[in-house]
């Protein structure tokens, strides 16, 4: 699962909800779901315990890594994915 949440300086429904609450959205319609990585930006890393737990609750495990574009606020660097997806699914 990958969380790409939304700009917090936009008026999108769910701008500024942290990656802890975004999964709890997810959970509360899809109480059962299960996946084996969840894959977040390393701005991130250490921040949200609450999200690790949840993760793990769901079986999964979180991997942090360098995935923003550095030109473009808000946006994964598409080269930084592919080697992100290359080195889990490897």
């Amino acid at each position: 699962m990958i969380f790409n949440l939304p700009d917090k300086s936009t008026s999108d429904e769910f701008s500024g909800i942290s990656l802890e609450e975004h999964l709890q959205l997810v959970l509360d319609h899809v109480p059962d779901l299960t996946f084996d990585i969840a894959l977040i930006d390393k701005v991130f890393e250490g921040k949200e315990p609450g999200f690790t737990q949840l993760v793990e609750k769901c079986g999964g495990r979180v991997i942090t890594l360098d995935l923003a574009d550095n030109d473009v606020n808000f946006h994964h660097d598409k080269n930084k994915l592919i080697s992100a997806f290359t080195h889990i699914f490897s």
